[in-house]
């Protein structure tokens, strides 16, 4: 599923929360509170995420580096062999082209495997993070008695249990 369609549905079923929500605040008017949290602009300014930021950078800087050095020395090499390829044999040609090949191979499976590490150690930073950050938006939504916070963007990132309806329509879904 396209990234663009995930966070429609995202963003189509936070709506959908919010608009059973509020069609029965009616109900609850008088103990039902909502907070909004701009997590966009706090993780903006977060001192910690520029800190994970820099180590993965430094973490992962050199590798990177390495494969860029490696793609310019195989890129001079395929200019050369273009180069050298007039006076070459047919088969040292082809022994030439084979081996270009394979080391074009390699790189790619190398700088994929570096590519999905990058996207991994990106993805369990910004778990933790949020993760935090929901955590905090739950406190301070116990503590001044929010039924529910969301993030400017429509997502749900605390909601009071006692509305949780699971239970009820699940047995009711039967």
């Amino acid at each position: 599923m396209a990234l663009f369609e995930r966070g429609f549905i995202m963003k189509f079923k936070s709506y959908c929360v919010l608009s059973v929500l509020c069609s029965c605040m009616s109900v609850w008017a008088s103990d039902f509170s909502v907070g909004v949290v701009d997590t966009k602009s706090i993780l903006k300014q977060s001192s910690r995420l520029k800190e994970a930021s820099s180590q993965l950078k430094s973490q992962f800087s050199a590798r990177n580096e390495a494969l860029l050095a490696e793609r310019k020395t195989l890129m001079n090499d395929v200019k050369r062999s273009h180069q050298e390829a007039p006076v070459l044999s047919a088969q040292k040609k082809a022994a030439l082209e084979s081996s270009l090949l394979k080391r074009e191979q390699t790189l790619r499976q190398k700088q994929l495997a570096f590519s999905q590490q990058v996207m991994k150690a990106q993805q369990a930073v910004m778990g933790s993070v949020y993760s935090d950050l929901k955590g905090i938006a739950a406190k301070l939504a116990k503590a001044k008695h929010l039924s529910l916070v969301l993030d400017q963007n429509g997502e749900v990132l605390y909601v009071n249990p006692t509305y949780n309806l699971t239970q009820s329509v699940q047995q009711q879904f039967k």
